[in-house]
């Protein structure tokens, strides 16, 4: 009897072994298939700004929204490598006399990302951005850099198609570039003069995306 269990049970794990690696085989995770698709994110930030001038520091809050289109290829088996063209959407809110700022940018952003076998998944992106906006009618010239470790799960409708929410926490440093009126003194002749104010920022993000695997 004995032996027959044990029978029983070299079957059943041999059968789930084949099971889990036929399934393997049907997700689309293999060296040399393409994927794409994007991404929509949301993010609540809290801002340290300074500047190149006679401006002191001051702390603000954000709001961004992001949607990223991605294209990816997998240089190894769960190894995937791509880019991205994010276009984002930021709304700086009111802090003193500042009355807040809306901007938007586009850029790029290379990203590495790994499947585990339990279809989670952790990913590492850059991006570099550029803008510009009016603000009190004068240009304002923006560029950011980002970089943001997450880590998420892939739902699988199917071995083609993929829902993957994600929480990543994102760092970011915001250059914007405007010129800046002063008003002379008696003798003094009024000028305007190129400052730049820098914004970091950092925040978990949320975001859920979707992806198509050829």
């Amino acid at each position: 009897m004995r032996k027959y269990f044990l029978l029983v049970l070299v079957i059943a794990s041999n059968c789930l072994i084949a099971q889990e690696k036929e399934m393997e085989k049907e997700l689309p995770l293999l060296k040399g298939n393409i994927t794409i698709g994007g991404g929509l994110s949301f993010d609540y930030d809290k801002e340290d700004m300074y500047s190149s001038g006679d401006y002191s520091g001051s702390k603000s809050e954000a709001l961004m929204f992001l949607l990223n289109p991605q294209m990816g290829y997998f240089a190894a088996d769960r190894l995937e490598l791509g880019v991205g063209l994010p276009v984002q959407f930021m709304r700086s809110l009111p802090r003193g006399n500042f009355e807040g700022s809306s901007q938007y940018l586009i850029g790029v952003s290379p990203y590495v990302k790994y499947y585990f076998k339990n279809n989670l998944f952790v990913q590492l992106s850059a991006a570099g951005q550029i803008g510009k906006y009016k603000y009190d009618d004068k240009d304002v010239s923006l560029r950011n850099f980002d970089i943001a470790p997450s880590v998420g799960y892939a739902f699988f409708i199917n071995s083609k198609i993929a829902i993957e929410p994600a929480i990543s926490y994102h760092f970011s440093k915001l250059n914007e570039k405007v010129d800046v009126e002063y008003i002379g003194r008696f003798w003094e002749d009024s000028y305007e003069e190129e400052v730049d104010f820098y914004t970091e920022n950092s925040g978990v993000m949320f975001s859920i995306g979707f992806h198509l695997f050829l």
